[in-house]
């Protein structure tokens, strides 16, 4: 399968990026420390935006009485870069196509918060809208690294007994931030964008755990008991094998699903190209499917 002029000019761009290494990573996070954190700021385009949360970290938008769904976004960036454009577009996208509220949490990132925050922000809000919205479908949506805390969220929820997402819906995860499998040697010269020097990122958002805790590295826990799981990636990045080994290992009677576009790179869903209309389709499926189920 070809793939369009668009794909070939976002990836030039990636290509001319430079590269960094982990001690560049190291470096760029310890000078960090020296400045103060930026706040969130969704453009315009997103209409009207209601903060809640600790310190109004919760951005929430469209909500209203008669929602048919929530989407709950954790987006991408290695744990270190904020929401980018293309994060706001794709959600302008799921909601004028879907009616769905959308909530993106701007969870502090590394090196002003780890793991621990985002879950202490994220968690009780998707849990107290499952309470206060029994009858609404919840969707758990995330790319990149926020597709790797997405994943680690759904994990913490079943783990607690609590109501998981009616799908949880993964860009290109990172599930594993050691980076250490010997399967993705293949695909670290085809991917002009991810290198394996991210997984110093990967520790600074572990903070005091173990980088192969599931609340870090889902890939290290009980991911089997994941259900209603969407799985996007391309053939041409690093990630590749994480999304592959995650789908292995689910509940064949999951209702679960991968999807691999041949020649596409990292996280395509969100790029603007035409590759990426078919993906939003497809996810635009999955939020609107009716489905009735145990939601315990």
């Amino acid at each position: 399968m070809g793939t369009s002029l668009m794909n070939h000019v976002a990836e030039l761009f990636f290509c001319l990026k430079p590269k960094r290494t982990e001690g560049d990573f190291d470096a760029l996070l310890t000078g960090r420390k020296t400045q103060p954190e930026r706040s969130a700021r969704p453009p315009r385009f997103m209409g009207p935006c209601q903060r809640a949360g600790e310190e109004g970290r919760l951005l929430c938008f469209g909500e209203r009485a008669d929602s048919p769904y929530t989407v709950f976004y954790c987006h991408g960036g290695g744990y270190t870069n904020d929401f980018s454009y293309f994060h706001w577009r794709f959600l302008k996208k799921i909601m004028d196509r879907t009616g769905a509220a959308v909530v993106a949490p701007a969870y502090p990132l590394a090196p002003y918060g780890t793991w621990a925050e985002a879950f202490r922000l994220i968690l009780p809000a998707f849990i107290r809208c499952a309470e206060n919205h029994p009858d609404r479908k919840l969707i758990l949506m995330g790319d990149s690294a926020g597709g790797g805390l997405a994943a680690a969220l759904a994990l913490e929820l079943a783990q607690q007994g609590k109501r998981r997402p009616d799908e949880l819906i993964l860009l290109s995860p990172w599930m594993d931030v050691t980076m250490e499998e010997a399967d993705i040697g293949p695909f670290v010269p085809l991917d002009p964008w991810i290198t394996p020097a991210y997984r110093a990122c990967g520790r600074w958002w572990a903070g005091a755990l173990d980088v192969r805790d599931p609340r870090v590295s889902p890939a290290y826990g009980p991911v089997e008991e994941l259900r209603h799981v969407t799985v996007f990636c391309g053939t041409r990045e690093v990630l590749n094998p994480d999304s592959v080994k995650l789908y292995g290992r689910l509940d064949p009677e999951g209702d679960n699903e991968l999807i691999v576009r041949e020649g596409m790179f990292h996280v395509y869903p969100l790029l603007p190209i035409p590759e990426a209309k078919e993906a939003v389709d497809r996810i635009v499926e999955k939020i609107v499917r009716k489905r009735e189920e145990d939601r315990s």
